[in-house]
C-alpha cells in the first residue's frame, strides 16, 4: 500500500510541476504592416507565406513555424511571417514552445507539419488552422491556393522576430 501511495504522490507532485511550472516563453517578435502585396522572389528561389487567420485562434496565443529541420519563427494570430527557399521539397512544422521555470529550459512539442514541391519562382501559401473535435483539437498548416489565402492573409501583419 506504501508504494502505491508513493507512486500517487510522485505522479501528483510531477503534473503540477509540468502543469503550474510551464508557460508560455515572452515574444521575440513585433508585428509590422498588414500584407499588401505578394513579394516577389528572384527566379531562382520560392517564396512561403506561413499565416494564421484569428478566426482559427484556439487557446494558444502563439505557435512556432519553419522549416522542420531548420529555425523556428513565432506566429501569433492575425500575423504572417515569410520565408525564401531553395526549389525542391520542403517540409515545414508548426510547434508549441513552453517555458519549464523550474529547470531553466523549455519544452517543444510539434502539432502540424505539411511538406510539398516547389519550383522556383513560385508563391507558396501555408494557413494555421485549427481542426475541433468532439474531446480535442488539432493544428494543421495546409496549403492553400492563392485565390484562396489572399482575402484572408490581406487582414494579417507581418511578425517580424527581434533582433
Amino acid at each position: 500500500m506504501t508504494s502505491l501511495g508513493g507512486q500517487t504522490l510522485t505522479s501528483l507532485l510531477l503534473a503540477a510541476l509540468l502543469f503550474n511550472g510551464c508557460k508560455e516563453p515572452t515574444s521575440l517578435a513585433r508585428t509590422g504592416p498588414l500584407f499588401a502585396v505578394a513579394e516577389s522572389s528572384s527566379p531562382a528561389k520560392v517564396l512561403v507565406h506561413v499565416y494564421w487567420p484569428r478566426e482559427e485562434q484556439g487557446r494558444r496565443k502563439r505557435l512556432w513555424v519553419g522549416l522542420c529541420d531548420g529555425v523556428s519563427e513565432e506566429i501569433e494570430p492575425d500575423r504572417y511571417t515569410t520565408l525564401v527557399l531553395e526549389p525542391g521539397r520542403a517540409c515545414f512544422s508548426a510547434e508549441i514552445l513552453w517555458d519549464l521555470l523550474p529547470l531553466d529550459s523549455f519544452a517543444i512539442q510539434e502539432v502540424a507539419r505539411v511538406e510539398f514541391n516547389a519550383e522556383a519562382s513560385d508563391t507558396v501559401f501555408l494557413r494555421l488552422e485549427q481542426v475541433r473535435t468532439f474531446f480535442t483539437s488539432q493544428y494543421l498548416l495546409r496549403q492553400v491556393e492563392p485565390s484562396e489565402a489572399d482575402p484572408e492573409i490581406r487582414r494579417c501583419r507581418r511578425l517580424i522576430p527581434l533582433s
